[in-house]
Formats: structure tokens, sequence, C-alpha cells
């Protein structure tokens, strides 16, 4: 884990769809992430622990298939201004100096031999990394198909677990 830590912080993180998500409702309004559809698993400490993770990181990159359903996902259960500031929250990702966007074409995404079973979105990640980057992910699914295939990824509720095991042995 140290190693794919190092390669975060020196060549860059890219991120998945519901982590994405919570970094935006955050940004948003932080009240809302124990109250929002999409994110019954995580809490405000949750929130504080994926900024400082990105904090350290040379960059962080998205796919537009992660940008639309982040867009798509977000403002579910979220009205009048808090929808207005979820957009915006997206729109303030582009004034994030280490922020940045990448892409691969269809044709490449639907070549992958995993296309048939996780789709454009996860799979548009997986090309994506181009052996630069590391996915940080909380879908397991994915990220065992990804280590299985060499990819460096990094589960969410791994980086969790070791945080929660820290502070228990440090009190």
């Amino acid at each position: 884990m140290d190693k794919l830590f190092k390669k975060m912080q020196e060549k860059g993180v890219l991120l998945d769809t519901n982590l994405l998500v919570l970094l935006v409702v955050g940004m948003a309004d932080q009240k809302s992430i124990n109250t929002h559809k999409k994110l019954g698993v995580y809490s405000l400490d949750d929130f504080r622990l994926l900024v400082a993770t990105l904090g350290t990181c040379r960059k962080f990159v998205v796919t537009p298939h992660v940008l639309a359903e982040t867009s798509n996902l977000v403002v579910h259960g979220m009205y009048g201004d808090l929808e207005k500031k979820a957009f915006l929250a997206i729109q303030g990702l582009l004034q994030v100096s280490n922020f940045s966007e990448t892409h691969d074409y269809l044709s490449t995404i639907v070549s992958n031999d995993g296309f048939l079973k996780y789709g454009v979105s996860d799979i548009g990640l997986l090309e994506a990394l181009k052996g630069e980057l590391v996915l940080l992910t909380d879908d397991f699914q994915l990220s065992g198909y990804a280590e299985g295939k060499g990819y460096d990824v990094l589960n969410y509720q791994n980086l969790q677990y070791l945080i929660a095991e820290f502070i228990a042995k440090n009190k």
C-alpha cells in the first residue's frame, strides 16, 4: 500500500464516481453528506480523509464518464440552492490547480476484455490509468478486477481501515 501512496503523491490519482460525489457534495454542503441518498456509507470524516488524501497528490484526475455520472448523481435529493451549490462545486474543480480531466476513445474502451462486465465508465477509468496513475475507488468488484489485471488501484475502504487501525493503536 505504501508503494501505491507514493505513486499517487508523485504521479497522481484517478477518482471514481462515488468518491467524486462525496467530494462534490462535501464541497457544496458538508451537512448534506449524512443525508445524501448516494452517500449512506460515508461521513464528514470520510470527506475530510478524501480531501486530505487528494491534497497530497501531484494531480487529481477524472474522466468525462465519471464527471457525467457525478453530475447526475450528486443532485439526488438536493433542491434549490443546494442543487446549485453542487453544480458550482463541480465547476469549482476547474479552479483546483492539480485537477485535470483525461479520456480515451470509445473504440479503445469497448475493446477492453472487461467492457462487457464493467461498462464504459469503469473501463474508461482503467484505460485512463496508462501505468501513470493510481485508481482510487470504493468499488470492490472493479478494484479486484483491476488488481487482477495488474492495474494500480487502491480501494477507499482499505484506506478507511488503515486510518481507523492507526487511531485505535494510538489512543
